[in-house]
């Protein structure tokens, strides 16, 4: 047997239910797909030969990643590094860099360098790019279809609660 490498990717539209419960404050969803930094012609890969990846900054709480320096990325040719990336590829912000994702290469500038922690440069097991919501969209492959979802509650809510009311909007 062989472990299944695909993710099993969600309909949007169950984001847009969880949305709808009472006790939800906000829904961020995430796409991800392979994005690597490419540094003389050679991708540059996470720790210790880790994945690379690629988010839409939506999904930036869900870590939390937060700015170190600059601002979100909002336009198609605009990214958000990890600071240890930066570090391993000497990026800034204003850095223009070519970046492998799903199709052809493209160049894209960096407008933001955020880390996962206040004394964290990185994660252990990947290398970070965050990319505009819709760009991630398109570089996802997969439209209408979201990878996970971070749901965050009304202050006061229990979990437990929560999830029942999740799981009777979603039945």
């Amino acid at each position: 047997s062989k472990p299944l490498a695909e993710r099993v990717w969600i309909p949007s539209r169950v984001a847009d239910a969880v949305r709808a419960v009472p006790a939800v404050r906000t829904v961020d969803a995430e796409v991800v797909f392979p994005a690597y930094l490419m540094v003389d012609r050679a991708p540059v890969a996470g720790p210790h030969d880790t994945p690379s990846l690629g988010f839409g900054w939506q999904s930036a709480p869900l870590t939390p990643f937060t700015l170190r320096t600059g601002r979100a990325p909002t336009a198609p040719g605009e990214i958000v590094v990890d600071a240890a990336l930066a570090a391993r590829g000497g990026l800034h912000v204003g850095s223009v860099v070519p970046v492998q994702t799903t199709g052809a290469p493209g160049r894209y500038r960096v407008v933001g360098i955020a880390t996962p922690g206040q004394h964290t440069d990185g994660l252990p097991t990947q290398a970070t790019l965050f990319f505009a919501p819709a760009t991630a969209a398109q570089l996802a492959g997969h439209r209408g279809y979201v990878a996970a979802l971070g749901v965050w509650p009304r202050r006061g809510t229990d979990a437990e609660t929560l999830a029942d009311r999740i799981r009777d909007a979603l039945d």
